[in-house]
Formats: structure tokens, C-alpha cells, sequence
């Protein structure tokens, strides 16, 4: 399959010479009643070689031809056609990406959280490799139409395998509980589940049945602030089989920069943060978590950037930040909906733009728009226009994935069994049932659905896939050929088998 492209070239010449010498064989055997068909036959043969003198400079060229790519082309690099270009796609779930980190490639960064900026920089014109299968992408890909191309199944399906699907957490004071949610596939088995909490290392053996089970661990004596938790079942098969997840105990404080106090917006934070409301930029200092709503056109938007750790969410109609022109669209901030942030949108990702500073903005087609900076995301009401912004077209697979894993407030990945309460125009399934006017809608089924809500669309991805759960390791030889480390296909071996075809043609067309 991967050599494919290499055949069509020599196939060109192999079988028009393997049908000529078929020919002339079977002129030369014909036989000959009379002296006029002999003469006849001679001047067929005439016209025979004449062919095979230019069907043999043909061979002698592409002779010398697969020799040089037998000495340039030492392995043939795996490659996608994407958009008319030749690129390869990296997968951005965190077990693949922690398992390539321990063959010390660059893609996670020291704390073993994934880097997603470093990685996302370093591969988006490069490499993307997938541990999902083709069949998997099918339902997503039909949401963005634009984009047709498949993932190669690098990974083969197991039988039996466990794959952790979630880590949920609650506090009883200051005693942390982890929920660890895991799906067995196969008959049950006790295994061994090692857990890193804030690099404090411990094991347990849990027993594992089929289907979906539920860890519980306690942690006592958490104090306020972030915690890493990185949880590994031991097992031959892996899928997700290190699940990474940040904690954090208490309410992070976010400065509101406003002419007037934005109740609405203080309303829906107090869930989950600690808002503080001000109106005097000089207030403000480096690393505050800062959302913007309603200052005045004259604020020096390129002076109160430099102390935001997060991203501006509101502003007025209009205003310039540097040469960049930025538009008010709606007076909210998006919407909130079950204390979960949700991105507005009809398509997958179609529109990546990036601004100095290592911001990232994405463009979306109903014209909302996320701003990413290092590892927060939020969702933006103004639309940019910019000569400066430099233009991205490469396509991210499974946003929702990059979304949740970016910024653990927002998600866009739902269980089944999830219910999501609104006023909603229009629901539809991934079996493509469609659902009016709904106020409570419960997601039974896995699949991709699509939530209407007034003008606005949500693209919200319901688990994945079973088949998803159960797959192999990917292999050190696999991840070092995939990052062009040794000749995992051999193409010089390779070129100097057509050579060797080539040869023996060329042999067979000089027998007269």
C-alpha cells in the first residue's frame, strides 16, 4: 500500500512489454501454408522491432531512474494527500503522546502534562499520527465536508483490553476523591493500577469486570491549588491507558476589567471561580486571569494583553489592538449551559489563525471565534480582521478532544447518560433523528450531535467508539519509523527489485 505510487510508473512499461513479447511470440509460432504469408509475417517482425527499440530507451530511462531513488529514497516516508498537499497527521490524545514522550520525543513537556502549543507548533506541517482507526473519523469528517481524507489504521483491535475512560473528583473538605472510571473489555481480571498524585507515587490492585467500572481512591490533606494526577493500569494492550488529569482545589480568582459591574457575568462565575470586578486597568498585574467586558473604544487593548494570562472574552463594537481590527458580533460572551463552556459552531475547525506571542485564534464558519494561549481556551464574540494574521488551512482531527484536554473547563466531550438543559431549536442524533423545540434533552447513544440553540450551533462529541477502546501498543519500531528514525519500509530494497524487473524486460527485448 505505502508503495503504491511507485508502482504506476514501472507498470506503464512492464505490461505494454509483457503484451509485446506475448505478441510477437505468438507471430513467430504461427505457421506459414504459403510463401506470400511468410513475407507478410517478416514485415509484421519488422514492424515489431522497430516498437521495441522505443519500448527499450523507455526501460533503459526509467532503469536509470529507480536506480537513483533506490540510493535517494533509503525508506519512503508515510504520507496523506490533505488539501492538495502532501502532510501526515499527528493524533492529539494524551496516551499516544505520552507514550511517544518516553522515547524522548518533544511532544510532552517536563511536568508530563501535554504540551499542546509545543506540539501543535512543531507537527502542523509536519506529522500526525493516530491511534484511532478510519472508521472511527467517518461521522466527524461528514460535519466538515471540506476536508476528505482518511486515518491510517496503525494499531490492531484486541479482544480483551481495559482503556480508562475518565477521571472525575470530588473534596469532602480537604480529602480528595478520585473516580476513576475504566472499561473492560473481555473477562473480568484483577489488575494493577498505579497512580501519581503530584509526582507521591501508589499502587492498588482493583479487580476489573466486563464493561464499565468505577475506582474509587482518597487522597486526605489536599491543600488549594493545581494537582496533576496521572493514573496507568499495567497491561499488555494499551488504549488510554494513562490518563492524565489536572485538579484544582478552590476557586481561581478572575480580574473583570468593566466600566460597570457585569452582573450577569459575575452570576455564572461564581460556580466556578472567584471573579473580582474592576475598572481601572492600573490595577491589574502580570498573570491575572482577565476577561474584558464593555471598557471604553480608547483603552490601550495592546497594554492590558501583556497581563493577561487567559484571553480577552468581550469588548465594545470596535477597537484596535496593535493593527488589529477587532469587531464586536454579539453583546455575550457565548453561553453557559449546565456550568460547562461550550463553543459555538457549525463545522469542525476550518480556520486557524496566529498572532505574536504564541496566541492562537481560531476562526469559525458561523463566525465565533476561541483564542488559545498556552493551555486556556475561551470563546470570543468579536470577529478579527487583520492583513498581519498569518493564515493556518491544516485541519486538527477531534477538536473536541483538543478542546477538553486544553482547557478542562471546557467541553465539548459528553458521557452517555449526560443531560443538557435549555432552550434548544433543534437536536439531532448521530443516527440522524432530529428532535424540535426541546427543553431537556438526554444523550443516550454515542456519535457526534449537533445542538441549535437560537442562532448559535453546538457540535458536542458523546463518547467514542468501542472499537476505539480496545487496540494494541503502538511499538517503538512503529513510532521510531513514524518519526523517520530507522527504515521501517525498505526503499532501497525495494527500487532495486523493479530494478531487477526492469532488467529481466530489458533482456527479453533484446532477443531478437
Amino acid at each position: 500500500m505505502i508503495y503504491r505510487i511507485f508502482l504506476y510508473f514501472p507498470l506503464f512499461i512492464i505490461i505494454p512489454i509483457l503484451i509485446h513479447l506475448l505478441s510477437r511470440r505468438k507471430i513467430k509460432n504461427e505457421p506459414f501454408p504459403s510463401l506470400l504469408f511468410l513475407i507478410e509475417r517478416e514485415r509484421k517482425l519488422r514492424n515489431y522491432i522497430k516498437f521495441e527499440e522505443i519500448l527499450l530507451f523507455l526501460t533503459r530511462c526509467l532503469m536509470i531512474i529507480v536506480l537513483a531513488l533506490a540510493g535517494g529514497l533509503v525508506f519512503i516516508p508515510f504520507k496523506f494527500i490533505l488539501k492538495g498537499e502532501m502532510k501526515k497527521i499527528y493524533d492529539t490524545s494524551l496516551s499516544t503522546m505520552g507514550r511517544i514522550g518516553k522515547y524522548k520525543y518533544e511532544t510532552v513537556n517536563i511536568n508530563g502534562i501535554a504540551d499542546f502549543e509545543k506540539t501543535f507548533e512543531k507537527y502542523k506541517y509536519g506529522i500526525i499520527v493516530s491511534d484511532m482507526q478510519e472508521i472511527n473519523f467517518r461521522s466527524i469528517l461528514k460535519k466538515g465536508k471540506r476536508y476528505r481524507y482518511f486515518i491510517p489504521e496503525i494499531l490492531d483491535i484486541s479482544e480483551e483490553n481495559n482503556s480508562m475512560r475518565d477521571i472525575l473528583y470530588s473534596f469532602d473538605g480537604n480529602n480528595l476523591k478520585l473516580y476513576i472510571k475504566i472499561n473492560r473489555t473481555g473477562k473480568s481480571k484483577n489488575e494493577l493500577l498505579k497512580i501519581s498524585f503530584d509526582g507521591n507515587e501508589f499502587n492498588k490492585f482493583v479487580e476489573l469486570r466486563e464493561g464499565d467500572n468505577i475506582v474509587e481512591i482518597m487522597i486526605k490533606d489536599v491543600k488549594d491549588g493545581y494537582h496533576r494526577v496521572l493514573c496507568n493500569l499495567k497491561d499488555d494492550l494499551i488504549f488510554d491507558n494513562e490518563f492524565y488529569k489536572v485538579i484544582y482545589k478552590g476557586k481561581r480568582e478572575i480580574k473583570i476589567l468593566s466600566d460597570e459591574e457585569p452582573v450577569f457575568l459575575l452570576k455564572a462565575l461564581k460556580m466556578r471561580y472567584n471573579p473580582v470586578w474592576i475598572n481601572n486597568p492600573d490595577n491589574l498585574k502580570k498573570g491575572d486571569f482577565l476577561i474584558i467586558e464593555n471598557v471604553k473604544k480608547n483603552l490601550n487593548l495592546d497594554y492590558i494583553s501583556r497581563f493577561c494570562s487567559s484571553i480577552i472574552v468581550s469588548v465594545n463594537d470596535s477597537m484596535m489592538m496593535k493593527d488589529i481590527l477587532i469587531k464586536k458580533v454579539k453583546p455575550e460572551f457565548g453561553f453557559i449551559e449546565d456550568d460547562r463552556f461550550f463553543i459555538s459552531t457549525e463545522e469542525p475547525l476550518i480556520k486557524e489563525y496566529e498572532i505574536k506571542g504564541g496566541e492562537r485564534i481560531l476562526n469559525f464558519k458561523d463566525g465565533k471565534s476561541a483564542i488559545v494561549r498556552k493551555n486556556n481556551v475561551f470563546l470570543t464574540s468579536f470577529s478579527l480582521e487583520s492583513k498581519e494574521l498569518v493564515y493556518h488551512s491544516y485541519y486538527i482531527p477531534f477538536l473536541y478532544s483538543f478542546i477538553e484536554r486544553s482547557f478542562t473547563d471546557l467541553l465539548l466531550n459528553l458521557e452517555t447518560g449526560d443531560s443538557i438543559i435549555g432552550d434548544f431549536k433543534r437536536i439531532e442524533t448521530p443516527q440522524g433523528m432530529s428532535y424540535e423545540n426541546i427543553k431537556i434533552f438526554h444523550f443516550d447513544k454515542i456519535g457526534f450531535y449537533r445542538i441549535f440553540k437560537g442562532n448559535d450551533t453546538i457540535f458536542v462529541a458523546v463518547n467514542i467508539n468501542k472499537e476505539e477502546r480496545n487496540m494494541k501498543i503502538l511499538g517503538k519500531d512503529k513510532i521510531d519509523y513514524i518519526f523517520g528514525k530507522i527504515k521501517f519500509y525498505d526503499g532501497t530494497g525495494f527500487f532495486l527489485f523493479i530494478f531487477l524487473i526492469l532488467l529481466i524486460c530489458e533482456k527479453l527485448l533484446e532477443r531478437r
